[in-house]
């Protein structure tokens, strides 16, 4: 039993208390025309990346996953009514909040939203660990 917790399976606000997950756990972001001068069609030869002043976002949704610290999917998966095809400057975008610490989300295989909070539940959050911890592999 660890700190003290029974071995349920439950997310329960013990849990909750000893992770210390505090609310709010999503935020909205309003898109800037900043945001969208980010983002450009990927280029086609390492010349062409060459000759860029910088690096593009290759669409708003992959440059609010990258901000947000989370996959993609996890991004379409909490803002399901969204078009991102035709995003506009002014729109809102939930994502996950960040300013309590990093949080990595994810989207399992079987639609559940999952979030694994970096403390120090564990000193070593090596690949290997974030692996067997996800049942992922990659």
């Amino acid at each position: 039993m660890a700190h003290q917790l029974p071995v349920s399976g439950i997310f329960d606000s013990a849990t909750a208390n000893v992770l210390k997950i505090v609310d709010p756990v999503y935020a909205r972001i309003e898109l800037s025309q900043g945001d969208f001068t980010k983002v450009a069609d990927k280029p086609q030869s390492w010349t062409e990346r060459g000759q860029l002043d910088a690096m593009r976002y290759n669409s708003i949704l992959e440059m609010v996953a990258e901000h947000a610290q989370t996959e993609p999917d996890y991004i379409i998966a909490l803002n399901s009514s969204l078009n991102w095809q035709s995003l506009v400057p002014g729109d809102q975008i939930l994502v996950p909040d960040l300013s309590g610490g990093s949080l990595f989300h994810y989207l399992k295989s079987n639609g559940d939203h999952c979030v694994l909070h970096v403390c120090e539940v564990h000193r070593d959050l090596t690949p290997t660990f974030i692996r067997g911890l996800l049942g992922r592999t990659w």
